[in-house]
């Protein structure tokens, strides 16, 4: 077994995890250990006696050095935050996901919004489309729409290319690896979700309460699956099982950490990855319709993400109200109200208000930084990203050192 610290920290870390999760699951949330490799049991019963552990851990790891204490350390600040949260300690919001996440939150500048949307009426402009960016998008996804009986056939129809992809470029995964299943469920305020089985297999579902369209449909396929979730979860399982992982961190958990940059940045990067959005990288298993069509998507999305974090933000941090942040999400006319009312409800759930920075912080720091990765790095750049467990500051400063080499 591969550690990072003495015998027993390890342990206690995945403990302080998993007893997060069985309190957040007995008040009524969903679960947030999404996954155990080393199927320790979980034994905390109240925040305090979580917080308790994690000050614990960090004070056996005082000196051990290197990214192993850098890692350790993150973590088991951002768990002993979330415990006070849980103990009902009232924490500033940007104060808690500065600990949690390893993010300072502030307001997105108007001008990021301005160049994707500029970007986005430019594309579509030269495929016909005329009016504001809003009647742009609006008309572009209406002309892509997937019917919701046919969500689920559009998923197995792109899974298997992504999958074949995601081998040649990014990970190999273990031969066991698929997904059993892809279903479309109702009443939810996320638009996907990957869910691990265990040994290799996982299942994938989609919300049709919301409206759904090719463009962004296989961005969020590339999340959810190959080369997202489902890649990462099932690779670090077979990382564990070969002694390549260190039990300080052979676990995925939503609770708010800084390793929540890294496990949505990167799924929600996968498309890019995998070149299906850029037309200067060969890509057989796609058409160039597809790749157009996935690129403008791709912008649609970060457009809509920019509104969602900056709604976030207002609400958390400025005080806007439920009806004011609803409002300045639908203003610029390119999200309808069930994707407003549902992202509403996504940062403002008990949990998950600490988990949602990361959607937008994550991918900006992931994709940023592969922007950056010449092409005779890459496979040393994926393999820094996947085969090992970061906060914020371990993955910066391992991929500026890749870099500098």
């Amino acid at each position: 077994m591969m550690r990072y610290a003495k015998e027993g920290v390890g342990e206690a870390i995945v403990d302080i995890v998993g007893s997060i999760n069985a309190i957040d699951v007995a008040r009524g949330s969903a679960p947030t250990m999404l996954a155990n490799y080393g199927h320790i049991p979980a034994t905390l019963k109240t925040p305090r006696e979580i917080y308790d552990a994690a000050m614990k851990v960090k004070s056996e790891v005082a000196g051990l050095g290197g990214r192993e204490e850098l890692y350790i350390n993150g973590m088991v600040d951002a768990f002993a935050m979330y415990a006070r949260t849980l103990e009902g300690d009232k924490i500033p919001y940007k104060e808690a996901i500065k600990v949690m996440q390893q993010v300072d939150l502030a307001p997105i500048p108007q001008s990021d919004y301005d160049t994707l949307a500029a970007r986005i009426g430019e594309a579509l402009g030269k495929l016909g489309y005329t009016g504001t960016v809003g009647d742009q998008v609006s008309a572009f996804l209406k002309n892509t729409a997937i019917e919701p009986d046919q969500v689920g056939n559009v998923a197995m129809q792109f899974l298997g290319k992504a999958k074949e992809a995601t081998e040649r470029l990014v990970v190999q995964l273990n031969p066991a690896d698929g997904v059993d299943a892809v279903n479309t469920v109702r009443g939810m305020f996320w638009s996907g979700y990957s869910r691990y089985i265990d040994d290799f297999r996982g299942d994938l579902s989609f919300n049709i309460d919301r409206p759904w369209s090719l463009p962004t449909f296989g961005n969020i396929l590339c999340h959810e699956g190959y080369p997202g979730h489902q890649a990462f979860y099932s690779h670090w399982d077979d990382l564990y099982r070969k002694g390549l992982l260190p039990l300080e961190g052979a676990y995925y958990s939503t609770a708010g950490n800084p390793a929540n940059c890294m496990f949505e940045g990167s799924p929600d990067t996968g498309l890019h990855f995998l070149g299906w959005d850029d037309f200067d990288e060969n890509t057989p298993e796609i058409t160039d319709e597809e790749k157009r069509t996935f690129a403008i998507g791709r912008d649609i999305l970060d457009l809509q993400r920019i509104l969602q974090t900056q709604a976030c933000y207002r609400y958390h941090v400025e005080g806007a109200s439920h009806d004011e942040v609803v409002a300045f999400m639908l203003s610029t006319g390119i999200y309808n109200q069930v994707e407003a009312e549902n992202s509403f409800r996504f940062f403002t759930d008990r949990v998950q208000q600490y988990y949602y920075p990361c959607y937008y912080y994550g991918h900006w720091m992931i994709h940023d930084w592969y922007e950056k990765v010449p092409k005779d790095k890459r496979s040393a750049f994926f393999r820094l990203l996947y085969d090992r467990p970061h906060t914020n500051e371990t993955f910066v400063k391992e991929t500026q050192e890749l870099l500098a080499d």
